[in-house]
């Protein structure tokens, strides 16, 4: 395998290891704003 190659596999893995921690916190920062949204809508009508 040339080094280009080697290169090139290594940027995509680094690519996808991000895109897949950018997607994890971007769930958890949705599921989190959906969370805080229903307990105040609790909250208001208690």
């Amino acid at each position: 395998m040339s080094l280009k190659t080697f290169l090139g596999l290594v940027a995509l893995a680094a690519l996808l290891a991000a895109a897949d921690i950018y997607y994890q916190t971007g769930v958890l920062l949705f599921l989190g704003k959906q969370l805080a949204r229903m307990t105040s809508w609790l909250a208001f009508w208690r």
